[in-house]
C-alpha cells in the first residue's frame, strides 16, 4: 500500500479502536446496573433456611432492570454500529478519489449519499437485517444467557458475588458478539462503499488496477492469504477455490466473509506520491495534505453547493421566496432568515396560513424590512418584504443594528430574529383588525374591507395594546419618554411602538408587558 492508502487504514483502525472502547463501556455500564438491582434483590430477600432455594421469579427488582437494559442496549448498540459504519464506509468510499486529487488533479466525482450507505447496511445477509441480528442475535441471547445463568446460581445455592461474576462473564461474552458483527458489517460495508468507489472511478475515465490486500498473518484465512496482491479480473473478479467476488465480504458465504481482515486497493496506473503538488486552483507549488485536509476542502466545497440548492428549495416552499432574488445574498443569511421564519411561524402560531410571500427587494430605500396586506379576491394576504442590500450577509444586517441601536433608534435585536419578529408582530396586528371586522378564511366584503383599512389607519389595535401598557406601568404616553426607553422608531406610531417594544432584546419592562398583551389578546 502506497502512503495515501496506509493514512486511510489508520483512520479506519482507529475508528474500530474508538467504537471499540465505546461498546466496551457500554457493557460495563450495563453489567453495573444488573448488578446493582441483582444486590437489592439479595439484600431484601436476606438470609434463606438452608432448606430454601431463590428462584428467579424473586429477583424482581433484577427482572425490571434486565428489561430496562435489554431496551437500552438495542437502541445503543444501533445506534453506535450503525454510526461507526457510516464513517468508515464514507473513508473507504473516499480513499480513491482522496488519492487522485491529491496526486492529480480535481474531479466530479458523486458523493456517497448517508442514505445510501444505510440501505447498505440494512441489506439483509442470510436474511437478517443488521439491526435484527444485533437485537435478536445479541441482546436477546444474552438476556436469556443471564436468565439460564441465574437459575444454575440459585438452584446451587450460590452467594451473590457469584451470581455478579456470572453476570460480568455474560456481559463481556456479549460485547465480543457484537465486536464481531461490527468488524464483520465494517468490513462488508467498506467493500461495497469501495465497490462503488471503484465503478465511479473507471465511470469518470480513472484508470487503475484493483488488487487485493491480505492481512498476513497467522490468522488470515489460507486461500485469501494467497490472493494477496492479485489483480482484479478484467470483469472487476477474484476467483479462489470456485468461488468469484468483487470484494472480500462479498463471496455470500460466511466461512468466507466472517471476521475477515482482507481489503481492496485501487493502484494509480501511474503510482507516484510526491511530497509537493501543485494546487490546481492557484498554479502554487502546496504541501501534501492528508486525508482530513482534503475531506475538508473537497466535501465541504461540494456539501455547500448542496446545502444551498437545500435551503433554496426549503425558502421557495416554505415562503415562496423566489432564488433568483437571492443569488449573491449568503448561505448563512439563508440559513438564518429560513430558521427565524420557521421559530418565529412556531412562535405565533396562526400567522404561517395567511403569509403568502416573503420578498427580498432593492425598492426599500433605507428601510430594513416591511409587513404588508392585501386582500385577493376578498381573502387577506400577507406579505413580507426584506432589503436585498441589508442582507446580503450576517455581519451587514448585525452591523446596522448595532449601528441604529447606538444611534437610538431601534430597541436592540436578537439578530436577523429580532428584525423578523418585528414584521410579524405587524402581521399579528393585521390578523387581529381582520378577525375583529371582517373573516380570515372567507371571502370578505366590501364593506368589511373598508372597515379593516380604517382600522388599520387608525392605528386602532395598536394604541389599545400601547394605551394599556403604559398605564399598567404608569408611564407617561410622550414622545422623550418613549424615545429613552424604546428609540425614536417606537414614536412614529402605536404600530411601531408596539412591534418594536415586542421584538426588544433586552426585555425592558415596556417589552415584557407589551409581549402579555399582544399575546393575550392578539390571538
Amino acid at each position: 500500500m502506497n502512503r495515501f492508502q496506509r493514512e486511510i487504514e489508520f483512520l479506519l483502525k482507529k475508528a474500530d479502536k474508538s467504537t471499540d472502547r465505546r461498546l466496551y463501556d457500554l457493557y460495563i455500564d450495563t453489567i453495573k446496573d444488573l448488578k446493582k438491582s441483582l444486590l437489592v434483590d439479595y439484600q431484601r430477600i436476606g438470609e434463606l433456611k438452608s432448606s430454601e432455594k431463590l428462584k428467579l421469579s424473586q429477583m424482581t427488582a433484577l427482572l425490571e432492570q434486565l428489561e430496562r437494559s435489554s431496551s437500552e442496549l438495542k437502541k445503543e448498540l444501533k445506534n453506535e454500529i450503525t454510526g461507526h459504519l457510516i464513517h468508515t464506509g464514507q473513508i473507504a468510499y473516499n480513499e480513491l478519489f482522496y488519492e487522485y486529487e491529491t496526486s492529480y488533479a480535481g474531479i466530479n466525482f458523486a458523493l456517497l449519499k448517508e442514505d445510501e450507505l444505510r440501505t447498505i447496511i440494512e441489506t439483509p445477509i442470510a436474511n437478517f437485517k443488521l439491526s435484527e441480528r444485533l437485537d435478536d442475535g445479541v441482546v436477546e441471547r444474552l438476556k436469556s444467557n443471564i436468565k439460564d445463568d441465574l437459575n444454575r446460581v440459585f438452584l446451587n445455592g450460590d452467594s451473590y458475588a457469584k451470581a455478579a461474576a456470572r453476570l460480568a462473564e455474560q456481559g463481556y461474552s456479549s460485547y465480543r458478539r457484537a465486536i464481531m458483527i461490527t468488524r464483520t458489517e465494517a468490513g462488508r460495508v467498506q467493500a461495497v462503499a469501495r465497490e462503488k468507489a471503484q465503478v465511479e472511478a473507471r465511470n469518470l475515465g480513472i484508470d487503475f488496477d484493483k488488487v487485493w490486500v491480505a492481512t498476513l498473518d497467522g490468522r488470515t484465512r489460507h486461500n485469501h492469504a494467497e490472493l494477496d496482491g492479485a489483480k482484479a479480473d478484467k470483469d472487476g473478479y477474484f476467483e479462489i477455490n470456485g468461488l468469484r467476488t468483487k470484494q472480500p465480504h462479498m463471496f455470500g458465504v460466511a466461512s468466507e466473509d466472517v471476521n475477515c481482515r482482507c481489503r481492496t486497493i485501487s493502484r494509480l496506473k501511474d503510482d507516484k506520491t510526491p511530497l509537493l503538488r501543485r494546487d490546481n486552483e492557484t498554479g502554487e507549488i502546496v504541501e501534501y495534505r492528508n486525508y482530513q485536509e482534503w475531506e475538508k476542502a473537497t466535501l465541504e466545497r461540494r456539501l455547500a453547493t448542496n446545502e444551498r440548492k437545500s435551503i433554496d428549495n426549503r425558502l421557495y416552499r416554505k415562503y415562496h421566496i423566489d432564488n433568483s432574488q437571492t443569488k449573491d445574498i449568503s448561505t448563512e443569511t439563508l440559513k438564518s432568515v429560513n430558521e427565524s421564519l420557521d421559530k418565529l411561524m412556531q412562535k405565533h402560531k396562526g400567522i404561517k396560513p395567511y403569509l403568502k410571500k416573503v420578498t427580498f427587494t432593492d425598492s426599500l430605500a433605507d428601510t430594513t424590512a416591511s409587513a404588508g396586506i392585501r386582500f385577493n379576491k376578498g381573502k387577506a394576504e400577507f406579505s413580507i418584504k426584506l432589503n436585498h442590500e441589508h442582507f446580503k450577509k450576517p455581519e451587514t444586517i448585525q452591523k446596522l443594528i448595532d449601528v441604529r441601536v447606538a444611534d437610538g433608534e431601534w430597541t436592540p435585536k436578537n439578530g436577523i430574529n429580532g428584525i423578523l419578529e418585528h414584521e410579524v408582530i405587524h402581521l399579528r396586528e393585521y390578523k387581529a383588525i381582520v378577525k375583529r371586522y371582517g373573516t380570515l378564511n372567507g371571502t370578505n366584503t366590501e364593506a368589511q374591507k373598508s372597515k379593516i383599512r380604517k382600522a388599520f389607519a387608525n392605528n386602532e389595535l395598536p394604541k389599545e395594546i400601547k394605551e394599556t401598557a403604559l398605564k399598567n406601568l404608569q408611564i407617561p404616553d410622550e414622545n422623550a419618554i418613549i424615545e429613552s426607553r424604546l428609540g425614536r422608531y417606537a414614536t412614529e406610531n402605536a404600530a411601531e411602538f408596539v412591534a418594536e417594544a415586542y421584538s426588544d432584546a433586552s426585555n425592558s419592562e415596556i417589552a415584557i408587558e407589551v409581549r402579555r398583551l399582544v399575546d393575550k389578546k392578539w390571538r
